[in-house]
């Protein structure tokens, strides 16, 4: 048996779906195929007692009307449909001293200067340099403009360090470095700017969370008479020459099309591809790119009436470790609380005696072992949200191994390859492949969350169009 399909996505993560969004509305036969029985990625949803849970964020910025967020939003067709809400501050805990980050730009050089007087004029430059290369994303030309791309072989520690000498300014201005996933010695200024930038635009939440998020766009990939076909893992890809004919299932149904989008981890793409095309300096390369570290997740519920709902996001940095707190709209019960998402930087390595195991069958070692880590994360937490402790009614851990499971990222990286300013033709991938009608899109490519996946998967969609399917 065979189909046969304009385009054929591999992977239904967010680039996969707001891809096959795109592609589907401008009227061309999309087929998703997804290893797992359900769909999303690292911003899947789960249900635990009668609530929806995220797996991932679901925060981000730029995302009000003529921001670049919502641009993109409206590219894919589903900016009238998706519910938000607005995030008026940050919170910022350094060693017990409190630091309230306002999401606009001039609010924040206002803010800053209040704090650090004295660090007026590197304030300025910091934010003039942000503003310019966080701006400099439009969508008049997806593909990156030279203002952003001079950018790639700058390194956001060093800008940080030019602004301003004083450490506690300089640890203020990385309070968001659990959304970038690198380490911060080797980050490109790109990343840092564009994801700190689209916050200083303003900041949003997904009103009833990532579950309504993914509906909205699978309803119009639907509309649009495209496939989501789950359970399917591509096992094999199958080339002539430099063009992809077909891929086959693990099920031995084979999938053809005129075009191919991996969505998936490079690393575990390309194995599935046996094709002299591909020389082995080439996928020894790939396979030796690091990873972004993983990380921890306790979703918490919270027995009711307990907690007082609180919109701001709250960053602590103490002991050398970062925690994120926050409160999803989507568990708000009026004035309460009935979720708390908590997220703190983790690493496989510690979970390396269970690597070989799966979720639900790691023995009661692994159990012990993460619910110690959850716990001693919690009495952090504690002591920024008196009462906590004893507010919540249960609570769920994801680990690296879980997202490894889930959404099959090497060494269970929350945020894929390690992007790197002293190699950043090395760690910054293209679309295009050796074969003329095979496509990458994902968070490995340009860079992760929400506003770089959406970039890359434009990007991607207009390479296949063989225009600017945005016009």
């Amino acid at each position: 048996m065979s189909e046969k399909f304009d385009v054929i996505i591999i992977g239904a993560g967010l680039s996969g779906l707001l891809s096959a969004s795109l592609l589907s509305r401008k009227g061309l036969k999309v087929c998703i195929l997804e290893k797992n029985k359900d769909i999303g990625g690292m911003i899947q949803p789960f249900r635990r007692n009668g609530l929806s849970l995220d797996t991932g964020m679901n925060f981000f910025g730029a995302c009000k009307k003529d921001q670049i967020q919502y641009k993109l939003f409206e590219i894919f067709g589903i900016a009238d449909d998706v519910l938000i809400s607005e995030i008026s501050d940050f919170e910022l805990i350094i060693d017990n001293k409190k630091f309230i980050l306002p999401n606009n730009f001039n609010a924040f050089k206002t803010q800053l200067i209040s704090y650090f007087p004295e660090e007026k004029k590197g304030i300025i430059a910091f934010i003039e340099k942000i503003k310019e290369i966080s701006e400099s994303l439009i969508i008049d030309n997806i593909n990156f403009t030279k203002t952003f791309q001079k950018y790639y072989s700058e390194s956001a520690s060093e800008f940080i360090k030019t602004v301003t000498k004083n450490k506690e300014l300089q640890n203020l201005l990385k309070f968001n470095s659990l959304l970038y996933g690198n380490n911060f010695e080797t980050l490109p200024l790109y990343i840092y700017a564009a994801i700190t930038g689209s916050f200083l635009q303003s900041a949003e939440m997904f009103t009833k969370g990532t579950k309504h998020f993914i509906e909205i766009i699978i309803n119009n990939i639907y509309k649009n008479s495209g496939i989501i076909y789950t359970n399917k893992e591509v096992s094999k890809i199958k080339t002539e020459e430099n063009k992809v004919t077909y891929c086959v299932c693990n099920d031995g149904l084979e999938y053809h099309a005129k075009y191919f989008l991996s969505t998936i981890h490079p690393q575990n793409l390309l194995p599935k591809i046996d094709s002299a095309l591909l020389k082995s300096f080439y996928r020894k390369r790939i396979s030796e790119l690091p990873n972004s570290k993983g990380v921890l997740i306790i979703n918490v519920i919270l027995k009711e009436k307990k907690i007082i709902f609180d919109k701001k996001p709250k960053f602590i940095n103490s002991n050398n470790e970062s925690i994120l707190v926050y409160h999803p709209v989507s568990g708000k019960k009026k004035e309460f609380s009935g979720i708390i998402k908590i997220m703190c930087e983790d690493n496989m390595f510690d979970y390396e005696k269970w690597v070989h195991t799966k979720t639900g069958r790691r023995g009661k070692a692994y159990y012990k072992f993460k619910r110690e880590k959850a716990e001693r994360i919690i009495l952090e937490v504690e002591k920024i949200v008196p009462g906590f402790s004893n507010a919540i009614y249960k609570y769920y851990v994801s680990t690296p191994l879980t997202f490894k499971d889930f959404t099959g990222s090497p060494e269970g990286s929350a945020y894929g390859i390690l992007k790197n300013f002293n190699k950043i033709s090395e760690t910054i991938l293209p679309i295009n492949t050796k074969f003329n009608n095979l496509y990458l899109t994902g968070q490995s490519i340009n860079f992760h969350g929400l506003l770089g996946v959406s970039l890359t998967s434009v990007s991607v969609c207009s390479a296949i169009m063989k225009k600017k399917i945005f016009d």
